[in-house]
């Protein structure tokens, strides 16, 4: 069921009794397994009634006495000595929630010593990521305005203003200079460890982040290659993810590439969305969002980077 109301031109009512939005992520591009950053420290370490005329009133739980036929109304006062419906023992009041039932799914529905109390919840709209929803008593669930922010400084690499904390084992940088950049003339890239290492290249490339308030979506978009190695490629990985400061594990993951996912030579566009239940804990805290890298002989370059975070007014 449908309900159309004026609210004002920043609102929209999407529905009622029978709202469902399949809260399935949209993802571009699959491949890879979980993880967790691996085991060096990473995200932050590199640096909720009345009767008739004549009638007697009986009092407050009284059974009244019939009115007068003299003149009077021959009808006597309510069970409840003629107190008003929905009170206290009154013939109008409620025994059991469904007494309560307002017809609107995202409320509450209370029977309370004997009144009904009917309370907006809004988790009880099944929303998508992007929507700003709220429930309004007498209504029901309704959208609101919403604002994209792009969280990321320099994303593309190339402004060089050291908005990107770099980490690598055995190297000075994570950003190059690359001809066949996907977008200006500067990448990220990892890998691959130097030749004859005795064990994998950790590389952490980062930015610190605040997460604004009221944020209902982040999502982690941009552009990849890979190029998988031959000595141990189901061992090589990139996870992008946030971390709380001087975490070891990614408090909430965007996607994992692993090296033996297949080969990109060309640029490929990905997008994923942080996981739903995550986002709220995170209002107004400050987060590092990494791009940590293990990898033996595999390289991956990444360009064209964008965090965005959707945001309810």
């Amino acid at each position: 069921m449908l309900v159309a109301l004026a609210l004002g031109a920043c609102q929209s009512i999407i529905g009622v009794s029978s709202y469902e939005i399949d809260p399935s992520l949209d993802v571009a591009e699959t491949g890879g397994v979980a993880s967790d950053g691996g085991a060096k420290s990473s995200g932050g370490n590199v640096d909720p009634g009345a009767g008739g005329d004549d009638i007697t009133q009986g009092g407050e739980g009284e059974t009244p006495r019939a009115g007068s036929q003299n003149g009077g109304s021959d009808t006597g006062g309510t069970d409840a000595g003629g107190a008003a419906a929905g009170g206290d023992g009154g013939s109008g009041g409620c025994t059991k929630p469904a007494d309560c039932d307002d017809a609107i799914d995202c409320t509450v529905d209370l029977c309370s010593d004997g009144a009904c109390e009917n309370t907006p919840d809004t988790t009880l709209c099944v929303a998508s990521n992007d929507e700003c929803v709220t429930c309004q008593a007498g209504i029901g669930c309704v959208v609101g305005d919403s604002v994209v922010e792009e969280l990321l400084l320099d994303p593309s690499f190339d402004a060089m203003t050291d908005d990107w904390v770099e980490y690598s084992d055995n190297f000075d940088n994570n950003i190059f200079i690359e001809a066949g950049a996907q977008s200006g003339t500067h990448i990220a890239k990892f890998g691959p460890a130097p030749l004859n290492a005795a064990e994998e290249e950790y590389a952490d490339l980062l930015q610190y982040v605040t997460i604004p308030e009221n944020t209902v979506s982040l999502t982690f978009s941009g552009y990849y290659q890979l190029a998988p190695g031959t000595k141990k490629p189901s061992a090589d990985y990139v996870v992008a993810a946030f971390y709380e400061i001087g975490g070891l594990d990614p408090y909430t993951q965007f996607h994992s590439w692993a090296g033996n996912s297949g080969a990109k030579a060309a640029w490929t566009a990905f997008s994923y969305e942080a996981d739903q239940q995550d986002i709220q804990p995170m209002w107004g805290v400050e987060y590092t969002f990494d791009l940590v890298a293990h990898t033996w002989d595999s390289v991956y370059r990444l360009d064209t980077l964008s965090l965005k975070a959707t945001t309810c007014e």
